[in-house]
């Protein structure tokens, strides 16, 4: 209910900032419009002028949006003009209001009294098709003079709030319901009627004549239980009988600063919130209430068999006193007698060992009983007897806590009855008390399986949620969840093993505990993904410093198992500002995504436009794994030439997508979305095997000669390094083609690691007859060192180094000492990016021996590159 005043306030701002005139009309359209799309929740933007004139942007009830005007031009009436397609007004009037003036409305004459944001009372409004029931968000505008120009409006439809509250009760809770403290109804899940209309005019319908039995029942039970529903300031949980079930009932007031007073009620049944607990545990919670019931039947059972043999006792004990001593030390109950005349009380022997006291140690008083309660359960245990004693329920019981000898606490059910005069006086309360801890502990055992991660300790997802909905439900202000995936992790856990990888996930949850407030709240929920709740975060800032943080601690070596393992994180940012709190879960899951494709730093924040950028990728990552079925997937080839000959020596296979709606698409369109969505690997194996395929025909048709070769980009796992083995010489062997027509190109990045493995790999593949290149030399990692022992035959410069050598003296000079480098090494030089004649010249003159790029010829498709193969090839 924050958004429509945060709405206000924004377009208050606009005006203040001179980017909004309420006086003109056509940028209000385009305004308005765009944030009544924006906020699902909002039906209605408008604004009168103190001139009387008005204009708004008007949701029908199937959300068609349409322009609500009255100028001075029009000194009478309001008109309603449909919009196009384009979202500009038409000329079509659909609806006419005689002698409307805004100044003369409730809402604005409310925003004037007040002069600051407040909630109209709610309203009647009729559409074409139906009557609605609304309130608008208001907020006075004022010049810097002090002088009202106007009022804003913010609409809100009942309807949006029962929609909402429909939503969020499809699993437990059964009801929600939202109410005046008149008993009026504002919203209800089951979308139940608010109102009837009777003679063109709206009667609002109390929750107490609803159709609905159970919440007709609920509110009965509200008014029984506090009479006045206005003076209810505080939640409460509470519980009452229908048909023979038991039904809980949450009550939450809710106040806010623009003059809000409602009441919203939760009922749920016990089964039915057993039910929609997380399925993988509900089969663990189910059992395991199971045998507590069953261990509470037979406690009930047995404290009613107790009960009657206690009444029985009292009555055979006006004959003999020994037949009462005989029925105390006979249950493991502890037996109380309260004689509310005298305000004496007896307590049984029981009663006082089951708090480690001798029955001489504790004297019977009443001040002994209500010493021993916990503190915080003390206004529980006077508010239960005190309801017995009102007639509100027919005996007594409470589970609380008792300090015991040993100043430990165990738990206790008690449970008594009144007995009462013939004039319905109370006379004395019997009851006992049984020692329940056992059953307490068992409890809690099964809300820690519940709500806590086995592997870590950590919370869980479950918890997670269940911490944003308490968040919500409070209307909890000032905090941001991060949203923390692990990268490199499966490449661990799938190559040291499970072990490893949990020993791993144990340590990053320690070490995050490190950096965290104890205010703040870490859980696992699922994988390797963790997520942190922050608390007491107004400003992102705040909340990105913590964040660097993090990454530095994870980024240290993690020491399992005498190995230094090194790890990485992503991580998305989600600032609560007016947002569900659940939906800041979700967005700090998209902004990681978001996180995952950037080097440094490796966080971001979230804005709306991601989760716009994620359907997107979504919808492109589904036509993108039909595309190579569907054979739209395209190789096309970029010559590269000797500057000695001018020929053709060998061609760049690249890849290229013909999208179906979006014509051809380049690599850099696609290819990261292949591999975040683990397509890049069957993506590579294809322009594998269809290029060579490709090359072996080429040379059975004499298109080309068995000098020339093909280059192909790698992955890691093709070179076929670990766990991760494919056979690159099997699959050329397969096709028939030589190895000496294949050059594999492999990045910087790539010899970074496993490096032995790497070099042995690469002399294994050289000692075959394939030619290797280092790919973008100058972009990724390197060391001189790695260089000089690495077993590759060309370094290929990027084309960033060669941009500006015509016009820079000292790009020349780099490029010249990088080329006698790789010289010095008994390496060959590829450059990329000759996209000139001068350029070309230059680095032939520099003692480059190859060259490629857009001077000598773009990448060709297939049909293109054959007829240009007619050049004659040197060998490379």
């Amino acid at each position: 209910m924050e958004q429509p005043h945060r709405l206000n306030q924004v377009n208050l701002n606009a005006v203040n900032l001179n980017l909004l005139n309420i006086q003109d009309f056509s940028l209000l359209h385009h305004y308005f419009l765009k944030e009544v799309k924006s906020f699902e929740a909002i039906s209605a933007i408008q604004v009168g002028t103190e001139s009387g004139e008005y204009f708004g942007i008007v949701l029908l009830e199937d959300n068609t949006p349409t322009v609500e005007v009255k100028t001075s031009e029009m000194p009478n009436d309001k008109y309603v003009y449909a919009i196009d397609e384009k979202g500009d007004r038409t000329e079509q009037v659909i609806g006419m209001a005689k002698n409307y003036d805004p100044r003369l409305r409730d809402w604005y004459k409310k925003a004037k009294l007040y002069q600051q944001p407040v909630w109209s009372d709610i309203y009647q409004y009729a559409s074409n098709t139906s009557y609605q029931l609304g309130m608008m968000a208001v907020h006075s505008i004022f010049n810097s003079e002090g002088k009202i120009l106007g009022v804003f409006g913010c609409d809100v439809a009942l309807t949006h709030i029962s929609r909402f509250l429909n939503k969020i009760s499809v699993e437990a809770p059964e009801l929600i319901f939202i109410i005046e403290p008149s008993e009026l109804l504002v919203a209800t899940s089951d979308m139940s009627p608010l109102f009837l209309v009777e003679e063109e005019k709206i009667i609002r319908l109390k929750a107490t004549e609803s159709n609905n039995p159970l919440l007709k029942a609920a509110t009965l039970y509200l008014k029984k239980y506090f009479g006045d529903l206005d003076l209810i300031t505080n939640s409460h949980h509470l519980e009452f009988s229908l048909d023979n079930q038991m039904v809980f009932l949450e009550l939450i007031p809710l106040k806010d600063n623009y003059g809000l007073n409602w009441l919203i009620i939760l009922v749920a049944s016990e089964f039915n919130f057993i039910k929609n607990v997380d399925e993988q545990v509900r089969g663990s919670l189910l059992n395991s209430y199971r045998v507590l019931e069953e261990a509470n039947q037979e406690l009930e059972k047995r404290v009613e068999e107790k009960y009657k043999e206690l009444i029985s006792s009292r009555e055979a004990l006006e004959t003999s006193e020994e037949r009462w001593q005989l029925a105390l030390k006979g249950t493991n109950d502890g037996i109380w007698d309260w004689n509310l005349q005298t305000n004496a009380i007896f307590f049984s022997e029981r009663w006082k060992t089951m708090l480690g006291y001798h029955d001489w140690e504790m004297n019977n008083n009443i001040q002994a009983w209500v010493r021993s309660i916990h503190p915080e359960d003390k206004i529980k245990v006077k508010k239960a007897i005190e309801t017995h004693l009102k007639h509100k329920k027919d005996s007594y019981m409470c589970e609380y806590r008792v300090l015991c000898k040993d100043n430990s606490y165990i738990w206790v059910l008690d449970r008594g009855k009144i007995l009462w005069d013939k004039d319905k006086k109370p006379l004395r309360m019997i009851g006992c008390r049984t020692d329940i801890t056992l059953q307490k502990r068992a409890k809690e055992k099964l809300i820690k399986y519940a709500f806590y991660d086995n592997l870590t300790q950590l919370h869980n997802r479950a918890f997670f949620i269940k911490y944003l909905e308490t968040l919500e439900l409070n209307k909890t202000k000032n905090f941001a969840v991060l949203f923390i995936d692990l990268d490199r992790f499966k490449i661990i856990n799938d190559s040291l093993g499970h072990l490893v990888g949990d020993q791993l996930l144990i340590q990053v949850g320690k070490r995050l505990l490190t950096i965290l407030r104890p205010q703040d709240v870490l859980a696992r929920i699922g994988g390797d993904e963790f997520a942190i709740l922050l608390k007491g975060i107004s400003q992102i800032s705040k909340a990105i410093s913590i964040v660097k943080k993090l990454l530095a601690a994870i980024g240290e070596p993690f020491e399992i198992e005498d190995k230094q393992l090194m790890i990485g994180a992503s991580v998305g940012i989600a600032l609560s500002t007016n947002q569900v709190s659940l939906m800041l879960l979700e967005q700090a899951d998209i902004a990681m995504y978001h996180a995952k494709g950037k080097t440094n730093p490796k966080y971001v924040v979230y804005n709306n436009e991601m989760h716009i950028s994620l359907l997107n990728k979504l919808n492109l990552e589904m036509e993108l794994r039909k595309s190579i079925q569907d054979s739209e997937i395209l190789l096309y080839y970029q010559p590269i030439i000797s500057l000695a000959t001018g020929r053709i020596v060998s061609l760049e296979v690249l890849v290229r997508w013909q999208h179906p709606t979006r014509g051809l698409l380049l690599p850099d369109e696609f290819l990261n979305l292949a591999e975040e969505c683990g397509l890049i690997f069957p993506l590579n194996e294809w322009v594998l095997n269809t290029a060579c395929k490709q090359m072996l025909t080429w040379l059975n048709q004499g298109i080309i000669n068995d000098n020339l070769s093909i280059s192909i980009n790698l992955l890691e796992e093709q070179i076929g390094i670990g766990n991760s083995k494919i056979k690159l010489e099997q699959i050329i062997q397969n096709i028939g083609l030589p190895a000496k027509n294949v050059s594999w190109e492999i990045t910087e990045t790539i010899i970074k690691q496993n490096t032995e493995q790497m070099i042995a790999r690469l002399s294994h593949l050289r000692n075959l007859g394939f030619k290797v290149y280092i790919d973008d030399f100058g972009t990724g990692y390197s060391s001189l060192e790695r260089l000089q022992n690495f077993p590759v035959d060309v370094l290929k410069i990027d084309k960033v180094f060669v941009k500006k050598i015509i016009e820079d003296k000292k790009a020349r000079q780099f490029l010249q000492a990088v080329i006698n480098l790789a010289h010095s090494l008994d390496l060959k030089v590829l450059v990329e990016g000759i996209e000139t004649s001068q350029q070309g010249k230059i680095v032939e003159k520099m003692g480059c021996e190859y060259a490629q790029g857009y001077y000598f010829s773009r990448p060709l498709s297939n049909q293109e590159i054959i007829s240009v193969l007619k050049l004659n090839y040197d060998e490379i």
